[in-house]
């Protein structure tokens, strides 16, 4: 009784962590997933360790999954972000930590692995109910619905659609089962409001994917399941395409109320015709035959009809033109498979420098966010991609190939785990649910959500614990065994939920002082304290070295950025900050050292060439001012060299989208018209001041070294004309005796 109670217990605390945890965003940002992490670690520690004491045996597959884990301690050695690589290492404990509970909890009690098929279809209730509230008004939650595509709580439309053929797999599995009418109502019902998420979202991947993993299960299944598996599959996306029709026509701007009633006859017709078809096969149609070639008859027959249909749809064929608009203009997104759209995806950019990076790195990759840190450096041209949008390319410069054998490993054991046993349905749904979102996210960054691996670890646990996991081959009796595999379970958990506290009260230290109004010596003990609760947080030690210039702290500012390229030598962004800090005591050869540092990493951060041309150039002015006019000469060659070095990486872009700003600012050009008026570059100096049109300060002050470099050149005509032309003559006569007298001596 007691057991029952602590299991039953643990269940229900970490089932409601499941729902709540979705709210956080789909548990995609680091800073939600710390808290969440602690709390599944706790759980975790206690209830294992109340297994160690209590029983004698011991089910070695719950700690599968802690093989993943264990390869981000690996990474460490060349981790490019340490923080990164902290963070990804929580996530997979958290992920070993749920796999664990869940699997060891079902296989001790009966009841619970009886309720988590339920509970798993509630969950998908939940996560698809979301952009209907939103709409309806019944829920304020950002970006459920972005534009015209719904997104959930992942506010990610792609990863909604993917999620809801996830479940609408795993739904129509089980009521291939022959089982009672209830639990055909409890499948059936939400398959509507499933196979609507596939419209809604609007997901091209998920179109494409989604109806080869169905015809992937239709081979898989027996002739007699296969009549059911087509036409649920039929009916539920025959109404599903009924409530897009009349849903899109209606701006997302507008509060949707109607909708509601629509969605509860759909799915309620549908419920019925379900239940009928189904009785109707179960009663009349007995086909059993032990030539398994029969059952390859009708996936066959479907996958001709599919493609047929599919060619129609790419070319606009007869079918295609009889669709509503609206269901015309989805099916668009997946008929531009032309070879130029495919070649100009940004996908394919990312996926060939994420070969790049990982050719450098083979063995144990560059450590978790390794992507984001180092993309600048190995980036073809200056896009801007801050995710791979592939779980199989993440992971491979995560964790290198020995990591990636390891992960495959641990999938491949888990399913062929599930094809042994696939003839079991609810083993069946897991391995089709696991497969959609696995396939997804080979294209997408569907992992890089906590609830999305969630929703795996759910699938896993509910196909494994109908495949035999139990059997006495996986289970340990002998106590130091268990307790060899046991603590250094145990230890790293620990570890782990230790640091995550660490990192956990570092965001809150900052959160909690975040728009106020503190003073400097406040806001540096506030940052202070963040950093020794979490010491590899960049962004942390910017703003302290911020604050430490601010405060005249030469010592410290030096410290900690000696700390940041320490930290993360290889990104370019944090190089820069340390150019930068060297830069605000004038340490002139330092902080230039470290802006080519940045550059050699990055060519195309424009943020380095614009404070390399500031501090290069104001330092030339500084000397010509003091009259060393060597000195100012060879300062201002800097300026020209960067300049130029810019032009060369300006000019080498090709016209593509989604680029990042590569463009100098009009501050920029100004100093660098400084630095070739100082080595009297006077056709330069006209060149660049020529891209001064505007009525600003500092076109007129443009026009002023302009004005004066024609003089220099005896081109008093335009001259003339450049002074005529001017409508604050006053102002521009002062910049001309100014500029004359510091730079034109």
């Amino acid at each position: 009784m007691l057991h029952k109670s602590i299991t039953w217990l643990t269940y229900i605390v970490v089932i409601g962590a499941i729902f709540i945890s979705a709210t956080d965003y789909g548990l995609f940002s680091d800073s939600e997933f710390y808290k969440w992490h602690i709390y599944f670690g706790v759980i975790f520690i206690a209830y294992l360790s109340y297994r160690i004491i209590v029983s004698t045996e011991f089910n070695v597959i719950t700690i599968l999954m802690f093989s993943i884990s264990l390869i981000y301690l690996l990474s460490f050695i060349t981790a490019a972000s340490p923080e990164g690589n902290f963070t990804e290492f929580f996530r997979y404990i958290t992920y070993a930590a749920l796999f664990a509970l869940l699997l060891d909890l079902q296989t001790s009690n009966k009841s619970i692995k009886l309720s988590l098929p339920y509970l798993f279809i509630l969950f998908g209730i939940y996560l698809m109910i979301v952009p209907f509230l939103s709409l309806s008004g019944n829920l304020e939650f950002r970006d459920a619905v972005l534009g015209n595509r719904f997104s959930g709580f992942f506010q990610y439309p792609n990863v909604y659609g993917a999620v809801g053929m996830s479940f609408f797999l795993f739904s129509t599995s089980l009521i291939l089962k022959r089982t009672s009418w209830i639990n055909i109502v409890i499948y059936s019902l939400p398959l509507v409001l499933f196979a609507s998420s596939l419209f809604l979202s609007q997901s091209r991947a998920a179109f494409l994917l989604f109806p080869m993993i169905w015809m992937l299960g239709l081979f898989l299944i027996k002739l007699h399941d296969q009549f059911k598996y087509i036409l649920v599959s039929l009916t539920s996306f025959g109404f599903a395409g009924l409530l897009y029709i009349k849903m899109s026509p209606i701006p997302r701007n507008e509060i949707m109320t109607g909708f509601w009633d629509q969605l509860i006859v759909y799915s309620l017709i549908s419920l019925i015709i379900v239940i009928t078809l189904v009785t109707l096969i179960n009663k009349f149609i007995h086909i059993k035959s032990d030539k398994k070639i029969y059952n390859f008859i009708i996936p066959t027959g479907i996958t001709a009809l599919g493609a047929a249909f599919l060619i129609d749809i790419l070319f606009k064929g007869k079918i295609y033109s009889s669709l509503p608009e609206n269901l015309q203009s989805s099916f668009s997104r997946i008929s531009r498979l032309e070879k130029q759209d495919l070649t100009s995806d940004r996908r394919f950019d990312f996926y060939s420098d994420a070969l790049k990076m990982f050719s450098d790195s083979p063995l144990i990759g560059w450590g978790g966010d390794s992507w984001p840190t180092l993309y600048y450096v190995y980036q073809s041209f200056p896009y801007i991609g801050n995710d791979v949008h592939s779980y199989l390319f993440e992971q491979l410069l995560n964790v290198g190939g020995i990591g990636i054998l390891v992960l495959l490993a641990t999938l491949v054991f888990i399913f062929i785990k599930l094809l042994k046993n696939v003839n079991n349905k609810a083993v069946f749904g897991s391995l089709m649910g696991a497969v959609m979102l696995i396939a997804h996210a080979s294209v997408d960054f569907d992992l890089s959500f906590g609830t999305a691996w969630f929703i795996l670890i759910l699938l896993f646990v509910l196909g494994l614990n109908n495949s035999g996991v139990s059997s006495n081959k996986f289970i340990i009796t002998n106590t130091k065994k268990k307790l060899l595999i046991t603590i250094p379970i145990l230890a790293v958990v620990a570890f782990s939920t230790l640091y995550s506290t660490r990192f956990l009260l570092a965001e809150k230290a900052i959160n909690d002082v975040r728009g106020q109004d503190l003073n400097v010596e406040k806001t540096m003990e506030v940052y202070e304290k963040a950093h020794n609760y979490n010491p590899y947080d960049i962004d942390t030690m910017i703003q302290l070295a911020a604050i430490y210039v601010e405060q005249d702290k030469e010592e410290k500012v030096y410290e900690i950025a000696n700390s940041i390229y320490e930290t993360e030598p290889k990104n370019p962004r944090a190089v820069m900050q340390v150019g930068n800090a060297y830069a605000s005591y004038g340490e002139i050869e330092n902080a230039l050292k470290y802006y080519n540092k940045s550059l050699k990493l990055d060519e195309y951060n424009i943020d380095v060439y614009s404070r390399a041309i500031r501090l290069t150039s104001s330092e030339a002015v500084n000397w010509m001012q003091l009259g060393v006019l060597k000195k100012a000469q060879d300062m201002a060659e800097k300026t020209v060299q960067y300049y130029n070095q810019h032009q060369e990486m300006k000019n080498s872009i090709e016209p593509k989208s989604n680029l990042r700003d590569t463009k100098l600012s009009k501050s920029s050009l100004f100093l660098t018209a400084q630095a070739f008026a100082i080595n009297e570059q006077d056709e330069d100096v006209i060149q660049v001041t020529n891209r001064f049109k505007g009525k600003e300060d500092i076109d007129l002050r443009a026009k002023a070294l302009k004005y004066l470099s024609l003089g220099r050149l005896n081109k008093t005509k335009q001259q003339e004309e450049l002074y005529n032309g001017q409508e604050n003559q006053k102002q521009f006569d002062q910049y001309i005796k100014a500029y004359k007298r510091a730079i034109y001596k």
